[in-house]
């Protein structure tokens, strides 16, 4: 009988690192997959949607939408809505220019919670050259969500 223990060996190595190269190939795709879910539970979930609908849709009776620059809601026009603390809102916000916000942002950067706000700006990925605006909310529990405002 004829000795197949080098051609045994090489069998085993190439079958044990292909096994390798799809279970690391699986691992990266799947945990690329997870992050993109919690991301999208933090940006843009269906209940913040429709709350940040719920609040375009007052401000467009109420036609306190002028849409101009990056600028907050004042408090006073939020204070209005029946009953605020149903939506849970922490910033209300308007932007035409994401790069305007962002700047402005980063130059009074003093805390983590403007990250998470620079970081959101990002992740919608709008871009500079867009005519229409944006509302966007900030909740309590730190998701996020906007609506296309058309000017």
């Amino acid at each position: 009988m004829k000795n197949n223990k080098g051609f045994l060996l090489a069998e085993t190595i190439v079958t044990i690192s292909i096994i390798a190269t799809l279970a690391t190939s699986m691992y990266l795709y799947v945990s690329k997959t997870t992050s993109r879910f919690e991301e999208r539970d933090s940006y843009e979930n269906i209940i913040s949607l429709y709350k940040v609908n719920v609040l375009k849709e007052y401000l467009n009776t109420k036609e306190y939408v002028t849409v101009s620059s990056s600028n907050e809601i004042p408090e006073e026009i939020l204070g209005i809505i029946n009953d605020p603390n149903n939506l849970d809102i922490k910033k209300t916000y308007l932007i035409s220019n994401t790069e305007t916000a962002k700047n402005s942002l980063k130059n009074s950067l003093d805390n983590k919670t403007e990250q998470a706000f620079i970081d959101y700006l990002k992740w919608i990925n709008l871009p500079d050259s867009s005519t229409d605006s944006r509302l966007i909310v900030w909740f309590n529990d730190n998701t996020f969500a906007s609506l296309k405002i058309v000017k």
